[in-house]
């Protein structure tokens, strides 16, 4: 059956959270993204969420919407079949949201279709991914995914209190950002580095029976020597390093992030890239440089289709995948959930942002609960709990 995009609506989505989100390059005080609706012609509607976090993504809301806006003509009477989704979409996005600093905006558009088209399908929205990916051999349930947990940059208390609160949840790891949560640019510098260090060492020791994930954001910058510092510091507060430290240089450190990893990895720990891999020439750069062992994919920084592409790359390279996503509600991160269950690739996935805001906008749609997600819809399944200003 060939579907036929009949409208494309876009709307502001602005949700508090329940208290500040500190990262080593931003602070966000609540979730201020777009929401994205397709209609098909046969009436069934899909969603999808832009995230607009800069500096982490390159549009602000406004921006994002406006330039969503003006791409809705473009889009709409795009056609495709269950067949040919994929080089549809890819055409589609190509003609109008060209380019890294479009990917969240692409994000949300192209979602939006994979929703609506399984909705119609009545089938859920993992199902058409399966054919997509390269199995790795493992057997997961597509119904329940574990996602890890995320303690923001707070003080040492309060990191500890959340860390061993979530010690008794099924979240496949904790996380521990580490910087110096704000927008000056600055690396943290040796003294900073031990200091914070120590105190991610000592959130990590209040957890004892879960693998750590330390993300950096790009907190050391060019100084690697404050990176080691970092890690001989954590060492001395926990009991064991951290299983991943993910993005610990300035993206275009490719050199020391090398060099970074070729020193911890005498100590079993992977060395994650995120903001370094944005697009698929990233990719093919981090896959030849050798400077990571496993790659952060997001949807906000690659679009669907292009995600897919990092994929497919990542793992013919035999490379380790992540799938993670901005601050976002259930409309992205539960297509995130989707994604991740249906290509079944993933050694880490990080998707917990919907527990960061003070109240759920979300009706239906995937249940993230005991550290994981619960798939049972058909399409993603998610439709809003609150009046959007829809537009288009």
């Amino acid at each position: 059956m060939t579907h036929v995009v009949k409208r494309v609506q876009v709307a502001k989505l602005d949700v508090p959270l329940r208290s500040p989100f500190a990262i080593a390059t931003t602070k966000l005080e609540g979730v201020r993204n777009v929401a994205v609706r397709v209609e098909l012609e046969c009436g069934t509607c899909g969603l999808g969420e832009a995230a607009c976090l800069v500096p982490v993504t390159a549009w602000t809301q406004d921006e994002t919407l406006r330039r969503l806006k003006k791409a809705t003509p473009t889009l709409v009477g795009t056609a495709f079949d269950a067949c040919d989704w994929n080089d549809a979409i890819r055409t589609a996005s190509k003609a109008c949201l060209v380019g890294w600093e479009a990917a969240s905006a692409r994000a949300a558009w192209e979602c939006a279709v994979v929703d609506a088209m399984t909705r119609a399908r009545k089938e859920p929205m993992w199902n058409p991914f399966q054919s997509n990916k390269a199995s790795d051999g493992r057997e997961k349930d597509p119904q329940a995914l574990q996602t890890c947990i995320t303690v923001p940059i707070e003080t040492v208390e309060r990191g500890m209190e959340l860390a061993n609160a979530y010690q008794g949840e099924r979240y496949a790891a904790l996380k521990i950002k580490v910087g110096r949560g704000s927008c000056d640019g600055k690396e943290l510098d040796h003294a900073e580095a031990e200091a914070e260090g120590k105190r991610a060492g000592r959130i990590a020791a209040a957890a004892p029976t879960m693998k750590v994930v330390v993300d950096a954001n790009e907190a050391f910058g060019k100084n690697l020597q404050a990176a080691k510092a970092f890690l001989h510091a954590y060492q001395s507060q926990a009991d064991k390093l951290p299983w991943i430290l993910e993005q610990p240089m300035l993206r275009t450190e490719r050199e020391s992030s090398k060099q970074l990893k070729e020193w911890v990895t005498k100590e079993g720990i992977w060395i994650a890239v995120d903001e370094g891999c944005r697009t698929l020439e990233d990719a093919k750069r981090v896959v030849q440089s050798k400077e990571a062992d496993i790659v952060n994919v997001k949807m906000a920084k690659s679009g669907l289709i292009g995600a897919l592409d990092i994929v497919d790359l990542v793992l013919a390279s035999g490379m380790q995948l992540m799938l993670g996503g901005m601050v976002e509600t259930r409309i992205g991160m539960g297509c995130a959930a989707h994604l991740a269950a249906g290509l079944g690739c993933f050694e880490v996935v990080d998707l917990d942002t919907p527990l960061l805001l003070s109240q759920d906008p979300v009706l239906r749609g995937p249940r993230l609960e005991h550290g994981a997600y619960w798939l049972e819809s058909s399409g993603c399944g998610t439709d809003c709990d609150i009046m959007l200003d829809w537009q288009g």
